[in-house]
């Protein structure tokens, strides 16, 4: 939602590989409660970003692992438009 971001992706003309996927946050999702906090809704902070010549086949993430972060895992495929 940052026009930061969004400003960075079209003048590196490179794509958010979270597109389509949904709002799952990776920061602090989860955890704060856990801990005694008050913050129940996590923000999605960290991205991955791809071009053109690639597609996105899958978005993973993983479980928290004791970080207040979450890792990301994709798959990714050359995009051949034959």
């Amino acid at each position: 939602w940052s026009p930061l971001f969004k400003d960075f992706c079209e003048s590196s003309r490179l794509e958010n590989a979270a597109a389509g996927y949904g709002l799952q946050p990776t920061w602090y999702a989860g955890t704060a409660l856990k801990a005694g906090g008050s913050f129940p809704f996590g923000l999605i902070l960290d991205h991955a970003l791809c071009s053109k010549d690639l597609l996105c086949h899958e978005r993973q993430i993983l479980p928290s692992n004791g970080s207040d972060h979450r890792a990301l895992v994709y798959r990714f495929s050359l995009n051949n438009p034959r």
